[in-house]
């Protein structure tokens, strides 16, 4: 059992042959979640489903300390943390399905619902592409690697899929506005992002573009400095800061 307190800031330990996640008694959630290959297999270029159905993350939603509920229960913020097995699904490594937010509803300007990530575990490739304000064309692709302690913004207008690049589970975790649905269909009808990351023959990990998008920019790669979520330290858990400063997340659901 590996303990993830110090890169946490909560009592977790995760079993590393299996993903799952354990939550200390201090701590609650929403039941967990478990996405499987079968309902996924839409946002993989492969459509060969013929294996086992099998888990490919875990989703915890809502999860805090007990002693922070009346702290949190008047914030308009979410802390999740989603666990992404190793692996490959045809050739693509394991991802998550992908999702772009709704407009916001609480500022008078377009504005999206954004995001911060924190990897609490492994290394993640969360793959941004950014659309118009009409949803009709994609202005920018990154590849955005984020190492274990990193925290990122995902700004407005950029979809995102988390793909896990390792042989070892990824534990990541995000704060969001707590009351809209994502929207996972952009990424159904085009089987994914417009890159996906697939492993070769040799193992090495090699970016594709996905033929299903049309006029693409070039992609670019980037770090977790390129894309620091506002008034937040690299290296300090995400939630520990976020409880102490919850009027400090306001961007996330309306632009400062």
């Amino acid at each position: 059992m590996l303990q993830l307190s110090i890169d946490s800031g909560l009592p977790l330990s995760i079993e590393q042959e299996t993903g799952k996640l354990y939550l200390n008694s201090s701590l609650t959630s929403e039941e967990p979640k478990t996405r499987f290959l079968s309902e996924s297999i839409p946002y993989y270029e492969t459509k060969n489903y013929t294996e086992n159905d099998l888990p490919l993350y875990y989703m915890y939603r809502d999860v805090r300390r007990i002693f922070d509920i009346s702290t949190i229960q008047n914030s308009k913020l979410r802390y999740d943390i989603t666990v992404v097995l190793p692996g490959l699904v045809g050739d693509e490594l394991i991802k998550t399905i992908g999702h772009v937010h709704p407009l916001s509803t609480q500022t008078n300007v377009p504005y999206t619902y954004t995001e911060v990530y924190s990897v609490i575990y492994g290394t993640a490739h969360y793959i941004l592409q950014k659309y118009s304000e009409d949803f009709t064309k994609i202005l920018d692709i990154v590849d955005l690697e984020v190492h274990t302690g990193e925290h990122v913004f995902i700004p407005s207008f950029y979809g995102h899929v988390t793909v896990n690049v390792t042989k070892e589970p990824l534990v990541m975790a995000n704060i969001l506005y707590r009351d809209f649905l994502s929207n996972y269909e952009p990424y159904r009808k085009n089987q994914g992002a417009a890159i996906y990351l697939k492993h070769d023959q040799q193992n090495i990990i090699q970016t594709v573009f996905n033929t299903r998008y049309v006029n693409l920019p070039p992609f670019r790669q980037a770090k977790a400095q390129d894309f620091i979520p506002p008034g937040l330290e690299q290296g300090k858990p995400l939630y520990t800061q976020w409880i102490n400063n919850l009027d400090g997340f306001t961007y996330l659901y309306k632009e400062n």
